[in-house]
């Protein structure tokens, strides 16, 4: 065996019998990849000298990593040496990451920032090109790089809504591509053209600057080819993108490490990314895509004696978990089943990706009226978790999801800060300073672009519709098969990890195995296809190996892939939340008589509020009956006073 440092093209010297012995791990399984234990060089000045001399104190520079290779036979791979220790006069202590464990061995110390640092956008160089550029974006969807969309800054407001790149919703223009005043904290202040306008960047892009930063080729696969996910983006908060006439683009995406970037995609989608070092690519590979298949490799021969089966106590089953949440104030659960449990009429509202409950509201002002109404009681970013009695594996995706409305949470301003100066009369407007700021505070967010060609924007969603109301316009359009919330049938859980939990709730027993692989197998056995051993189809957990004069068999862990009877499913959202469709609908309905003041005042109703409720689905028998009676007594028009009745009638829904 030979193991040889790159740079220099020397063999080290290694102590006579050295034996490797090797850890392949599944990645779907484990936060690690393929590496060696520890294994000991002699301390010799040959050797120091191959390692710049790590046994030196007073060294300027820090040991790193170092790019290797190792040789026995046939086997050849280039991998990544650590050195751990040096024991002067007797050995130098090293490991070697080897293949996903050589990439990965790369990342954690690099920020996606770094990546993308001092890069401005090609042929953006002032305010005017810098909206024509953004227009541009908005009118055709996006392009390689970046694509556009509103969303909402204030969640506090009704009245008063705040956006990122907003709009009229029935025309191409921004609201801020000229100047224009905003009412903030009770002052009416002057905002200049360019605030509130940032692209966002596409995901696809980043993946691939992120791979090509380490020298790598990003292949075609599953995210470049799987509408809608070429126009998937990430959403940054940044208010003044474009003020100064350049886009910078690090300040686009969020400041976290290349390996946070790759642990949202591979924890969200349940896909790993497979390095090839000879040929310096990348590959991604889906889960389902791996139950899917039928092994190709059969090990059957090289078991010695028998394999090992450990039962586990207790099946499990997923939660799956963003790691963030906007700071909003819809309520969170920990199951469905809780969810169900307080609100009994809840269903999933798949157009917008959170959980709602329908009712009625009542009006007590001149024009009283009972009307339809809807709450949302669980958002976008609910975790996946049916509830029940199996045990829990959670899965935490570094993420946030953006709330209903495509809530995004505040701004942040790196290119200058908004400040309040002059009158504090609310209603005269006031000026605004700028000033360098270099604050960073961004959510990890996801989110679809999507532009139909007769639209003359762009719009966002998490979910797979457009939905958006605008005055009396209305966009509800289902564009993809995808959605980007956990829950519903298009979400992530549905499309992604179905196939994983149903492992999960009736399979994963534990198989244990003593191993002799040849060189070849060794060096081209998959650490994550499935593989056969006497007729049954099993996933690799950690194979191990031993490389140097000793080919002895090593004990490696599989898990089964056989459903067991009784099969547990999880249940479909439709499951727990039955369609409310009972053929009937309610209908509200008020009267009301004039009353005398003295009537007014006296009466028990005076002035009464009424809460909305939430009825449950009305059904046949109920026809023709007055439900949910409630009073108010009230002004009524021209300053007169009356009683007002409110109740519901269940009516046939003409829809069916």
């Amino acid at each position: 065996m030979k193991i040889i440092n790159t740079k220099s093209g020397k063999a080290y010297q290694l102590v006579p019998e050295t034996q490797l012995e090797i850890e392949k791990t599944n990645p779907f399984f484990n936060d690690y990849g393929e590496q060696s234990l520890p294994v000991s060089l002699p301390d010799s000045p040959y050797n120091r000298d191959i390692l710049n001399f790590p046994n030196v104190i007073q060294r300027k520079e820090k040991v790193q990593l170092l790019d290797a290779s190792i040789q026995d036979g046939e086997y050849f791979v280039p991998c990544r040496q650590a050195i751990l220790s040096v024991s002067p006069s007797e050995s130098i202590e090293t490991s070697f990451y080897i293949n996903e464990g050589s990439f990965y061995s790369k990342l954690e110390n690099t920020y996606i920032t770094d990546v993308f640092a001092d890069e401005t956008v090609d042929g953006i160089n002032t305010l005017d090109q810098a909206i024509s550029y953004l227009k541009q974006l908005n009118t055709s969807g996006g392009d390689e790089m970046f694509s556009i969309f509103r969303v909402k800054i204030n969640d506090d407001d009704n009245d008063n809504p705040r956006y990122l790149n907003g709009n009229d919703g029935r025309s191409s223009l921004f609201y801020n591509e000229n100047d224009t005043t905003e009412y903030i904290d009770g002052k009416t202040i002057s905002v200049t053209r360019g605030f509130y306008m940032t692209p966002f960047i596409k995901a696809n892009y980043v993946l691939k600057r992120l791979f090509a930063h380490f020298g790598y080729t990003l292949l075609d696969n599953f995210f470049t080819k799987t509408s809608p996910f070429p126009d998937m983006v990430f959403i940054n908060n940044v208010a003044d993108a474009i003020v100064t006439g350049k886009i910078r683009i690090d300040q686009l995406v969020p400041k976290v490490t290349c390996s946070k970037i790759l642990d949202l995609f591979r924890r969200k989608f349940c896909c790993e990314f497979i390095t090839d070092e000879v040929n310096r690519t990348v590959d991604v590979i889906m889960f389902n895509d791996l139950m899917s298949d039928k092994a190709d490799v059969n090990l059957s021969s090289s078991l010695v004696g028998k394999l090992r089966v450990e039962y586990p106590d207790k099946y499990k089953q997923l939660i799956l978990e963003a790691k963030d949440s906007v700071d909003g104030t819809i309520e969170t659960f920990d199951s469905l089943e809780l969810i169900k449990s307080k609100y009994p009429t809840a269903i999933f509202n798949e157009r917008q990706g959170y959980f709602v409950r329908n009712g009625f509201k009542i009006s007590t002002r001149l024009s009283s009226m009972i009307t339809p109404t809807t709450e949302i009681v669980a958002d976008c970013g609910q975790r996946y978790y049916e509830g029940g009695e199996f045990e829990t594996y959670k899965i935490e995706v570094p993420e946030c999801i953006p709330s209903a409305g495509m809530y995004i949470g505040e701004v942040q301003y790196l290119n200058s800060s908004m400040k309040i100066t002059g009158t504090d009369t609310a209603n005269e407007p006031s000026e605004t300073e700028t000033e360098t700021n270099t604050s960073s505070n961004m959510y990890v967010m996801l989110a679809f672009a999507h532009k139909e060609a007769d639209w003359k924007f762009t719009e966002g969603s998490v979910s797979n519709y457009i939905y958006r109301r605008s005055g009396r316009n209305e966009i509800n359009y289902k564009f993809s098969d995808f959605a980007l919330v956990y829950n519903g049938p298009y979400g992530i859980f549905e499309k992604f990890y179905k196939e994983y939990d149903k492992l999960l709730r009736n399979s994963m027993h534990t198989v244990k195995a003593d191993l002799l692989l040849t060189q070849h197998q060794k060096m081209t056995l998959s650490s994550f296809k499935k593989l056969v051993i006497h007729g049954a189809e099993l996933l690799p957990n950690k194979i191990n190996y031993n490389l140097g004069l000793r080919n002895d068999p090593i004990e490696s862990e599989l898990y089964t892939t056989q459903l067991y009877e009784p099969v547990s499913l999880p249940k479909s959202i439709e499951d727990i939340f039955p369609s409310m469709d009972t053929g009937y609908k309610w209908v509200g309905k008020t009267s009301y008589k004039l009353i005398s003041e003295d009537e007014y005042n006296s009466s028990p109703f005076k002035d009464a509020e009424i809460s909305p409720f939430f009825p449950p689905p009305p059904t046949a028998d109920l026809v023709g009956k007055k439900m949910y009676v409630c009073y108010t007594a009230g002004i009524y028009i021209s300053q007169n006073w009356a009683l007002y009745t409110f109740w519901l009638e269940a009516v046939p829904n003409a829809d069916n």
